[in-house]
């Protein structure tokens, strides 16, 4: 278990498209940060949508096997 914390966001990147590229920033834990990630997701729409699940990924990851 831990606790983290970040800041998602959009990039746009092209005047006609709808697209626009997602992004989140994330440490953990909330505490007494050992790790930070941001994800940038191409085309990804908002930031929650896309890049907090691969985040999330890779907080878990690293908890498991690199913080134990």
């Amino acid at each position: 278990n831990y606790t983290s914390a970040g800041k998602t966001g959009s990039a746009e990147f092209k005047e006609s498209s709808t697209a626009s590229h997602a992004w989140f920033t994330g440490f953990a834990p909330y505490e007494n940060p050992e790790i930070c990630v941001t994800v940038l997701v191409e085309e990804g729409g908002s930031g929650s949508r896309s890049s907090v699940n691969v985040e999330k990924k890779i907080m878990d990851v690293y908890f498991e096997r690199v913080a134990n």
